[in-house]
């Protein structure tokens, strides 16, 4: 087993934060990631591997925030997010990307006492990287493309301060 293999990656990122009125700001992130991978290498089986490629990736994120009062917001955002395979899915035939297209709506609530953060998402798949519950035949897990595929769900996180003056 020899290999000499090569990853470069190389990242730019733009950010701006935009007060558009007096309750209602946004934001825009703007990032180019550009990968190169290369290796020539037998896998345990002795079959060879041959790999020369490159993924340019643009992943923007654009977001608004509407201050209510003081104490409580609301806010949405949408982003694009993508992600190379890596070498395991090389050696199992796996050269495709994975591309998600995340949708967020939430309140934020602020106050003394209690800080609360409701979220709901929906991330939409384009091309999914996914573990398919088998392993190769050194112990790593295989993973394949599944096509289009979604999550949708919420989030709640909550964060209570109790004082003397709190009473329960």
């Amino acid at each position: 087993y020899f290999s000499d293999p090569t990853k470069n990656a190389f990242s730019l990122f733009a950010k701006a934060n935009i007060d558009i009125h007096e309750k209602l700001s946004g934001y825009v992130y703007l990032k180019g990631r550009f990968v190169s991978y290369q290796t020539a290498v037998l896998t345990s089986d002795r079959d060879p591997i041959d790999v020369d490629a490159n993924f340019d990736f643009f992943n923007p994120k654009v977001g608004f925030t509407y201050a209510i009062n003081n104490d409580n917001n609301l806010y949405a955002s949408f982003a694009v997010a993508n992600r190379e395979p890596n070498r395991n899915d090389f050696e199992n035939g796996v050269s495709t990307p994975e591309t998600l297209f995340d949708y967020e709506f939430g309140w934020r609530l602020k106050s003394e006492n209690v800080k609360l953060n409701t979220n709901i998402y929906y991330m939409d798949y384009d091309i999914q990287l996914v573990v398919t519950g088998a392993i190769d035949d050194v112990g790593q897990p295989i993973r394949a493309t599944s096509g289009s595929s979604y999550r949708l769900g919420v989030e709640i996180d909550a964060e209570i301060t109790l004082t003397d003056q709190l009473y329960l």
